[in-house]
Formats: structure tokens, sequence, C-alpha cells
């Protein structure tokens, strides 16, 4: 608890701890998981899973976009997959063309596992931030 709250109520730190839990989440999921991209419910296009949307995922409370909410189907990179031409589409990401194809289930589990573990910390250090905040303009 001190790493979280520590003992001089600085918010800031709470800021540090949140975006290197965003970082660490980015990181599982593109090295671990292999997930780069993700596709909305009644949509067709590919969006690149990053910062904003690790964001949204992680405080529920502000619900940027609600794509980031309908997730239809997640999609890793197809090089070295060994997929099929035809499974293989296309994400655009900084103006390149990324090929990509659609994740199987086991890839959309550690997925949805790792957001879930998102929200919970993105709550947990609401609070803390919170309690922190409170401390300030109490004292």
């Amino acid at each position: 608890m001190r790493a979280f709250a520590d003992y001089g109520y600085r918010p800031q730190k709470v800021a540090w701890i949140a975006l290197g839990a965003l970082g660490l989440a980015l990181a599982y999921l593109r090295l671990w998981a292999g997930v780069v991209g993700f596709r909305a419910v009644n949509k067709s296009t590919i969006r690149p899973v990053g910062w904003a949307f690790l964001f949204d995922r992680m405080l529920p409370a502000y619900h940027i976009r609600e794509d980031h909410y309908n997730v239809d189907a997640y999609y890793r990179l197809a090089f070295g997959t060994g997929a099929d031409p035809q499974s293989i589409r296309y994400m655009n990401y900084f103006r390149l063309e990324i090929p990509v194809v659609k994740a199987d289930e086991t890839n959309r589990r550690r997925v949805e596992s790792c957001l879930e573990g998102l929200k919970w910390a993105g709550i947990v250090l609401s609070i803390f931030l919170a309690a922190a905040i409170n401390a300030l303009f109490k004292g």
C-alpha cells in the first residue's frame, strides 16, 4: 500500500503508476497475446489497440468511444502465422497498411482478462487519487 499511497499524499505518484499499468498492458497485449487491432460491432474498419483504447478500458467512467466496448473481434499480425491469404485483412496504422488475421479464442480470452485486470487497477488507482486530492483540499 505504501507504494501506491505513500505518506505524503502525492497524486502525481498515482499518475505514474497508472501510466506504468497502461504500458505493461500494451506490452502484454502486443508481445504475449499478439493482438494489435480490434473491430467494433457493425463496423468494417480495424482500429489499432493503443493508448486511447487502453485508457478508455482502464477508466470506464469516461467512456470515450462506444467502439472500445463493443468489440466484435481482435486481430493479430499476419506475419509468420501461415494464415490463408483470403483471411488476411489490413489495418491502417500511421499511414501503413499492416496485414492482420483474426485472433483465435485463446488470444481473445487473454485480451479480455488483461482488460478486466486493467479495469480493476484503474478503479483502485482512482480511489487512491481521489483520497489524495481530498486530503490536499482538506489540509
